[in-house]
């Protein structure tokens, strides 16, 4: 799990050393193996730690949540936001110029 997280952090590392805040959108990460309150935390400690960096503008969950609800009445066929397609039309919509989204596997005990 923490390798993981470490990827993101590797993938997101050049853009902490830019002076222009970033608008990042973090979804709701998806867990297999694991609790779904395992993966809330997850994600959520996610969007605190890009939020300290104060190098990003993490957008609110519920405002995502917001758009979200409005792209399924518009869009047939979406149940939840979690295709390539549907991030990035959410994050056009909430302005965002990174979008993270992601599983987390747990295997054995890791």
């Amino acid at each position: 799990m923490l390798h993981k997280i470490l990827l993101i952090f590797a993938f997101i590392a050049p853009f902490l050393y830019s002076q222009e805040t970033q608008i990042v959108a973090v979804m709701e990460l998806k867990g297999t193996g694991i609790y779904q309150t395992e993966v809330t935390g997850i994600s959520n400690r996610l969007r605190t730690e890009l939020h300290k960096t104060e190098k990003f503008r993490v957008i609110e969950r519920s405002e995502m949540d917001k758009i979200i609800e409005e792209q399924k009445l518009q869009l047939t066929g979406i149940t939840s936001c979690n295709t390539n397609d549907c991030a990035i039309e959410v994050g056009q919509l909430l302005g965002a110029k990174f979008i993270i989204m992601g599983t987390i596997n747990k295997v054995g005990k890791t």
